[in-house]
């Protein structure tokens, strides 16, 4: 058996479809994550392939009923299974520049996908939930009208713990 991708529902109407190089970002934004797997392709021809060992995910949803500014602070430590790279990863230095990299593209993918929830007008992470678990007073009608246009700022913490690098 092999999964093909997760359907995204507005309601009970099918609208679209996550393709599984997007679904660890998805389930890290979603919840916390013991494993997984994520290829990056990187600027340069770089391509890395890290397998998460834990990610945390954290919502901070201010002025919800007002006007909502949403926080994804998600922090993952993963290893480094494989690089297909011109540059060599052997310094602390070059790992700290391969997570910055790393956590851009994340972030990025992470952005475009909320993205594409709000025009699709899906919630498949479920932040209104999250946004009314926190506020006192909730209207689910003001929330609709609200989160379309709420900034959403996503930042991704990456923590390489090892790296069995091979060129």
């Amino acid at each position: 058996m092999e999964v093909s991708g997760l359907a995204l529902f507005n309601g009970d109407k099918y609208v679209d479809k996550l393709y599984p190089d997007k679904l660890l970002i998805f389930k890290m934004l979603y919840e916390n994550v013991k494993m997984g797997d994520y290829e990056a392709s990187l600027e340069n021809n770089q391509h890395v392939v890290l397998e998460t060992i834990k990610s945390n995910v954290d919502y901070r949803i201010t002025n919800s009923m007002t006007n909502p500014v949403i926080k994804i602070k998600v922090q993952m430590s993963a290893f480094v299974n494989e690089t297909v790279s011109s540059v060599e990863y052997h310094t602390k230095s070059d790992i700290e520049k391969l997570e910055r990299l790393l956590e851009k593209d994340l972030t990025e993918k992470g952005q475009q996908m909320i993205k594409q929830f709000k025009e699709q007008e899906i919630d498949p992470l479920g932040i209104a939930d999250r946004a009314r678990s926190q506020t006192r007073g909730w209207k689910s009608d003001k929330w609709e009208q609200l989160y379309p246009n709420a900034p959403v700022q996503i930042n991704f913490t990456l923590d390489i713990i090892e790296s069995g690098i091979s060129y």
